[in-house]
Order: structure tokens, then sequence, then C-alpha cells
């Protein structure tokens, strides 16, 4: 079955189903085209972060879910400096409230 880019996005933000998990996972072992789109898909995703793009749901989980890994958290400050440097400083959506939890 054919994977979107919607359903990456979903995966990477932890609200994808069981099913799609599997399909993903087994996808990203077995296929190496995919597992570059993959890549993509995160590093797009950090980037709609930083541009301010994600719903004040999509934050929330990108915050809550996509960003529990070491790996993640340095493709954010990567892209970040990246951002910055193209585009200047970047702020946080102005509607979203920090989370009240800080993430370890």
């Amino acid at each position: 079955m054919p994977i979107n880019d919607r359903q990456i996005r979903k995966f990477l933000l932890g609200s994808s189903s069981e099913i799609e998990n599997e399909e993903i996972g087994v996808r990203l072992i077995s296929d190496e085209k995919f597992g570059d789109r993959f890549d993509q898909a995160e590093s797009e995703l950090v980037e709609d972060h930083l541009d301010g793009l994600l719903s004040n749901e999509e934050e929330h989980l990108f915050r809550g879910y996509f960003l529990v890994t070491p790996e993640r958290r340095r493709l954010l400050a990567e892209l970040r400096l990246l951002h910055a440097a193209s585009f200047g400083p970047s702020k946080p959506p102005a509607d979203l409230k920090p989370l009240t939890r800080p993430f370890k």
C-alpha cells in the first residue's frame, strides 16, 4: 500500500494508527528511497515549526512527541541555525502557549 506524505507526518507527530506505524516501520527497514523521503519529511516538519506553520495541535505533538529523541532535537538545532542565517531568528507562533512541563 502506498504511503503518502500526510501519513508520514502523522507518524512523526505520533498520531498515526497502529497499522500505519507498522507499514511505515517496514518500509523504513526495506526501502532506502522511502528512508530518504522520511528524512525529508522530518526536515520539512521542523521547518514548518520554525516558520510558525503548525496548528496548535501539531505544535503540541511536535514538542511532546517529535522532539523526544536527541537526534530530532539536534536536527531542530541545526535547522534553527540555518533558518536564522537565512531568515533571521525564528519566533514561536504568537497564539501558542508554552507547555507547562519541561521535556527530558
